[in-house]
């Protein structure tokens, strides 16, 4: 029996250490979506376009995290998984940089490793939620529990909402996610303008995304 017992313990043990973890890592967080006007969304940043699986920007965040330690990094998605091969899915990774320029020294360091300095307009509105950002377990739950919820609100919105591009950025314990609305084509970047895609109509017709007003 004493084997038994050891062996019920240990497994309640490990559960609890699961449970505990997710929980840390922000699995049970709300995530409350909404739409936000004029949000503090990314401007100035520095940033290098990328096509292929999403799950490379791991390392393309490992990069400018390590040229830019004090830069919040973000990133941009532009197309769906789900509608387009993971070897054409473009994205951006960089760093978020002050305006007006603060440190010239990194920003020259930046454009010799192949970045670009970019101004994105003022975001007038945008679908907008957050993440608690704890450890390197909310990077593996983040994806799943957040775009569930952004996806299921824009799906089930009774007006005309973008479906992307989707942006991230990362803060010291909270990951921001932003889908503009209003001036939405002006957040593709040249490198991937090749093909911008049209907004989705719930009733069924297209129209470009910066014809929306405020939703929510």
């Amino acid at each position: 029996m004493d084997w038994l017992f050891i062996t019920v313990a240990g497994l309640l043990l490990f559960l609890l250490g699961v449970l505990a973890v997710a929980v840390h890592a922000g699995f049970f967080s709300d995530i409350r979506v909404r739409t936000s006007l004029n949000p503090n969304c990314i401007r100035r940043v520095a940033y290098k376009p990328y096509r292929g699986p999403y799950k490379r920007a791991n390392e393309a965040f490992g990069a400018i995290c390590s040229l830019a330690p004090r830069n919040a990094p973000f990133g941009i998605y532009y197309d769906s998984h789900h509608k387009v091969p993971a070897e054409q899915c473009r994205y951006i990774v960089g760093c978020c940089l002050p305006s007006p320029p603060a440190n010239s020294r990194l920003e020259d360091v930046l454009v010799a490793r192949g970045y670009i300095i970019h101004t994105f307009p003022q975001c007038e509105a945008a679908i907008v939620t957050e993440f608690p950002f704890r450890s390197q377990f909310s990077l593996l739950i983040a994806p799943y529990r957040v775009y569930y919820a952004l996806e299921k609100h824009i799906k089930n919105s009774k007006q005309v909402l973008p479906g992307g591009p989707f942006i991230e950025v990362y803060e010291s314990d909270l990951i921001k996610y932003f889908c503009p609305i209003d001036n939405n084509a002006e957040f593709y970047v040249p490198e991937v303008k090749t093909h911008i895609p049209q907004t989705e109509d719930p009733n069924g017709s297209n129209e470009q995304s910066h014809n929306l007003k405020k939703n929510q």
